[in-house]
């Protein structure tokens, strides 16, 4: 018996992968490169995880050179859910505190609050309960406080599979019903979906088949109408499952076949892997000794083109690096060739401006010598000209005094003679 319970990822809507990939050649920001990555990525963290990380790591190294803390939290965020899905928890631990310690940094609070929820999931796999639980109230403490509604509905479907694990199943539903409520109000019909496949499970748990049975078809019928291939595998697999508890060989078969059909029909290359496996060991059992081995021929492709495929992937995404990296120094080489240019030209324009300063200098000092000889010349020549005018001044009361001297002299020699 498997519960789905939810891992929260970073809230964005994602367009189909050849529309990024065309955005992602178009674009020269390290940043957008890191988010358009992010969005890649998250289009196979359950169909092939392998191929998520690689994508993400590119989507890390853009978000670090541009040096936008949010990108590079969700590229974490990213890695610790994929390591999930593969069933890594150390390394799933590890980056979800990563992207916690990002998100944080920054004041984004729903974030912080959603990576929580994969934190609690994470130790959930360890099998620690308690701090599962914890991380989940820290979590629905931030969610509350910020109305996230979403939030509350999905964490909703944790907190109700922990309580079932609990053996208490009065919670579990209270839980469930909690979140059917919510995604029923905000019309997410694929987060109804999920909360009745799991409330089925605990129908099961307490032998209550029949319920069980209703739930999971209901869950099944929306699916259906949403053309969820993901949820319609598991689907399957949890009526098989069912049907073993009920004892029914006939229907465990028949619904296991489905899911593995459903499954060869997608690219979820280790979903088709695993049912396919647990179809042969169906046949096996029954002494189906041909399907066995067909089936058990398919996982085995499946096994192999998955490795192909991650090889294919890492080149692919390597020689997308690569490329990037390659217009990233052309432009860097522009960019410098231009700030040369525009360097040689400050200079030539600050030399221009030099010479032009010197010359009005020159011409500013020569004028001032100019002026000063004027000048110099004008008091010299005011000084001899009154030196000159002294000068005759004396000149003129000495010849007055000599007429009057002369003038005494003929005086007396005038009265001389009349004697």
């Amino acid at each position: 018996m498997t519960f789905l319970f939810l891992l929260l990822g970073s809230g964005f809507t994602f367009a189909q992968e050849d529309s990024l990939r065309n955005l992602l050649q178009q674009s020269t920001s390290d940043s957008v490169k890191a988010q358009i990555y992010n969005n890649i990525s998250k289009n196979y963290e359950r169909r092939d995880p392998e191929k998520s990380l690689l994508i993400t790591d590119t989507a890390i190294f853009y978000a670090k050179r541009s040096g936008n803390i949010k990108q590079r939290g969700i590229g974490y965020l990213r890695k610790g859910i994929s390591f999930k899905y593969l069933g890594q928890t150390d390394q799933a631990l590890e980056y979800n505190f990563m992207a916690l310690k990002d998100f944080e940094a920054i004041g984004a609070d729903k974030l912080a609050a959603g990576t929580l929820v994969n934190i609690g999931a994470a130790y959930w796999q360890y099998g620690d309960l308690t701090s599962a639980s914890n991380y989940y109230q820290e979590s629905q403490t931030k969610m509350e406080s910020l109305n996230d509604r979403m939030g509350m509905a999905s964490l909703s479907i944790n907190l109700g599979i922990l309580s079932a694990i609990d053996s208490n199943y009065v919670d579990a539903e209270v839980q469930f019903n909690t979140g059917l409520k919510l995604y029923r109000e905000l019309g997410d019909s694929s987060g109804v979906a999920r909360i009745l496949g799991n409330k089925s499970q605990v129908y099961q748990i307490k032998g209550e088949f029949d319920k069980s049975f209703q739930t999971l078809n209901q869950s099944r019928r929306i699916n259906e109408a949403l053309g969820d291939q993901w949820g319609l595998i598991h689907n399957m697999i949890s009526l098989s499952d069912l049907a073993h508890s009920m004892g029914d060989k006939n229907k465990q078969l028949r619904y296991l076949e489905a899911a593995a059909r459903m499954a060869d029909s997608t690219e979820y290359v280790k979903v088709i892997s695993s049912t396919n496996k647990n179809l042969s060991n169906l046949y096996e059992r029954n002494s189906n000794f041909e399907k066995a081995l067909l089936t058990f021929k398919k996982h085995i492709k499946a096994k192999d083109s998955l490795f192909s495929l991650e090889s294919e992937s890492r080149i692919a995404d390597l020689e997308s690096v690569y490329q990037n990296e390659q217009k990233a120094k052309e432009i860097e080489v522009l960019n410098k060739n231009a700030q040369i240019s525009e360097l040689k030209i400050q200079q030539n324009e600050a030399t221009i401006a030099k010479d032009r300063y010197l010359m009005y200098g020159l011409g500013l000092i020569l004028f001032l010598a100019i002026a000063i000889i004027s000048i110099y010349s004008y008091i010299n020549k005011k000084k001899s000209n009154q030196l000159i005018a002294s000068q005759k001044d004396r000149v003129d009361r000495a010849y007055v005094h000599l007429e009057e001297k002369n003038n005494e002299i003929l005086d007396s020699i005038s009265y001389a003679r009349r004697i």
